[in-house]
């Protein structure tokens, strides 16, 4: 009755989290980084670069990064990580390393930026004398829990965790005083605290099967249950120490993947992943609600009202946040994203504040930023204009068409990029080539000529942007080519012929900038990039400022050009 199988809660169960701070490189890189190919310049060059940098200085606006709005919503292994605040005026949730408060009148939202790493689970404080106190638990080695208040996004408490791996689940008490919490080590640790002391009351071993939800009775501070993969453990708290019935669930394949409690009758309700409810009265199996969804119950919650029971299943497998009445059941979507694997692609529209997205969820979106929503969103499999896979690394838009261009599968297709009046594409891959294309010729994309003999795979690509000179003669245009061996190569268009000579490079102007290599930007490499590489870049329109992206999340705002070794960062924010 209970059996069941589901790859998704299956894959959830296998996750081995990546931690930032230990974060090694995205891509397999060999070389000499460029910040350690310099020469240390001499006394009077130290003294004649520094006068020169300060007079720039002296003529600059400073700029600074402000996160203004996020997109997206963490939904595809975590649970119950969506609530109200402030009579339903408010909701908060999370994403990356940031708790996201976002007004639903004014669609405004407001961020708790304390992290280190992704956080995994939140839970709200439902204590009145705790109104708007969150907790969210983060990946790490050495995990934190923060305790924050989501009005102000003061932070009220630091726990320091023994839950190496990273916090998976948390759950305050009825009188809000006590703070449960779930690790990612292998033993699965529970630890109560009392998180306004930041003090450890108990903590135990909680299964060697992996926990996904552990929650207080909503009318204790003792009485609480965890559920996991074929367990529902119920624990007691006695002074320091627990006492427990763990009740095993002995089907091959059987996981509990959610539970709810109620008031009456001391009942406790619990989801599994053949879609089936579980009804428990204190620690024994009373009922089963079968087939309450045709998926696995990923969550559950109850009307305070009229004490209705609402489960949330894998029917709709998207990363949304949906409102649903009570009374008509109308659902409005707040927020939507990609699901679950990495964003490879984005690409800005040059004249319009959209952009479009391409992950390995197997859709591209398209984001309007000013209205903050996503427009629409496609199934990759109805692109027809390359051989496409579910894992689709770049998007980029067509500078004179409403058209996207949407590129090959990693690894054989890595970047690709548009001649700066439409006419030429250039696609770099793993084969230590550039192709070009030349549009012109049909809808059918035809090669006219490529680079070979490049070092290794091709991760940005920039044309040159002498105006004059693009509209008279475009087969002279020269893309600016950084490659996995740390070499920047230029190449005439489309001739594919090398150029070696410095001061011709030296005279192209370039119509954007996003190579993390050249003279012009050593001083992004900060002397901790042994261990993680700069893995995107890209110039503002006004050509005064680079932002930076690398393998540490952290996105960083530079000067531009930044010749120099080791320059100060103007702001830097964790992703």
């Amino acid at each position: 009755l209970l059996s069941g199988y589901d790859s998704d809660v299956t894959r959830e169960n296998e996750i081995t989290y990546t931690i930032k701070a230990l974060s090694t490189n995205m891509r397999p890189m060999t070389g000499v980084k460029p910040h350690l190919q310099l020469k240390e310049p001499t006394v009077d060059e130290r003294y004649s670069k520094l006068k020169k940098k300060m007079s720039l200085l002296s003529k600059r606006i400073r700029n600074d990064l402000v996160l203004e709005l996020v997109f997206g919503y963490r939904g595809n292994d975590c649970r119950n990580n969506v609530h109200y605040l402030n009579d339903g005026a408010d909701i908060i949730y999370h994403t990356a390393s940031v708790g996201i408060v976002l007004n639903l009148t004014t669609s405004c939202q407001s961020f708790y930026v304390e992290h280190s790493d992704d956080i995994l689970c939140l839970t709200i404080n439902q204590h009145p004398k705790f109104p708007n106190v969150v907790a969210t638990g983060q990946v790490a080695t050495s995990p934190s829990i923060h305790v924050w208040d989501a009005m102000s996004k003061q932070t009220l408490s630091v726990l320091r965790c023994y839950h190496s791996g990273g916090v998976c689940s948390v759950s305050f008490s009825a009188t809000g005083k006590l703070l449960l919490s779930v690790g990612l080590d292998p033993e699965h640790t529970v630890t109560i605290w009392k998180w306004q002391e930041g003090a450890k009351v108990a903590t135990h071993i909680g299964h060697t099967q992996r926990i996904f939800v552990a929650e207080f009775r909503p009318d204790s501070d003792t009485h609480f249950v965890s559920v996991g993969i074929k367990h529902v453990r119920f624990w007691t708290l006695a002074g320091r120490a627990f006492d427990f019935h763990l009740k095993i669930i002995i089907q091959k394949y059987v996981l509990i993947v959610a539970n709810f409690f109620s008031f009456q009758n001391n009942l406790t309700f619990t989801g599994t992943i053949s879609g089936d409810v579980c009804v428990w009265k204190e620690h024994i199996l009373v009922r089963i609600v079968a087939k309450a969804h045709t998926g696995p119950v990923f969550t559950m919650y109850t009307t305070l009202r009229d004490g209705l029971i609402v489960t949330g299943g894998k029917e709709r497998p998207n990363a949304e946040i949906i409102e649903v009445g009570e009374k008509n059941a109308a659902c409005n979507i707040l927020v939507n994203g990609h699901m679950d694997g990495p964003i490879w692609g984005l690409g800005t529209h040059p004249s319009r504040d959209v952009f479009l997205s391409a992950a390995e969820d197997g859709t591209v979106r398209l984001w309007d930023i000013p209205e903050k929503v996503s427009m629409f969103s496609v199934s990759i499999y109805f692109f027809n204009i390359v051989k496409i896979n579910d894992s689709h690394r770049s998007v980029y838009f067509s500078v004179e068409s409403e058209n996207a261009e949407q590129g090959q599968p990693w690894p054989s297709c890595t970047h690709r990029q548009l001649y700066p009046n439409s006419r030429y594409l250039a696609v770099g891959s793993n084969e230590s080539a550039v192709d070009f294309y030349d549009l012109t010729l049909g809808p059918q994309l035809n090669r006219i000529n490529c680079c070979r003999d490049i070092p290794s795979f091709v991760m940005q690509m920039d044309f040159s942007a002498d105006s004059l000179y693009i509209q008279v003669s475009v087969v002279s245009c020269d893309p600016k080519i950084s490659t996995g061996a740390y070499k920047r190569l230029v190449y005439e268009v489309p001739s594919g012929k090398q150029i070696t000579e410095q001061t011709q490079i030296d005279r192209i102007t370039w119509a954007t900038w996003t190579s993390v290599l050249g003279d012009e930007v050593i001083g992004i490499w900060s002397r901790n990039t042994d261990k993680a590489d700069v893995t995107c870049a890209c110039v503002s329109h006004s050509g005064l400022n680079i932002v930076t992206g690398d393998d540490f999340g952290m996105v960083k705002l530079f000067d531009f050009p930044c010749p120099e070794k080791f320059v100060s960062i103007i702001h830097t924010r964790t992703h």
